[in-house]
């Protein structure tokens, strides 16, 4: 049972923390899988993280759409190339993209006790 008095929906800030510590926990459970190859390890890390977004395991499946600035659009077309759909995250409640990369490594830094 948990220590929740009244349960409520996450907060963007505890959705993407979720989705990170269960990022890092793949990586640990990954790191102690040895002994596999660099690339296979690799690949295992991979198809975890893809499962993870795909709602395989203790998380909730991940809405995963692109959202290009305008520009990317313009720039593609004129170089002849096809160009992504434009999506919005009107509707979307706890949109956790933009800065995973920047909140990953933080958190990594403050599980080894390193102020970021």
């Amino acid at each position: 049972m948990s220590d929740i008095e009244s349960p409520r929906e996450m907060t963007s800030d505890e959705v993407q923390d979720e989705f990170l510590r269960h990022i890092h926990d793949l990586i640990e459970m990954h790191a102690g899988q040895s002994p596999y190859d660099i690339h296979d390890a690799l690949m295992r890390l991979a198809s975890s993280i893809l499962m993870a977004i795909d709602g395989d395991g203790p998380l909730p499946a991940w809405i995963l759409a692109p959202c290009p600035f305008l520009s990317d659009m313009h720039c593609r077309k004129k170089k002849g190339l096809n160009y992504f759909p434009q999506n919005s995250a009107v509707g979307v409640a706890a949109d956790i993209s933009g800065d995973l990369h920047i909140q990953f490594i933080k958190m990594e830094l403050e599980e080894e006790g390193i102020q970021p």
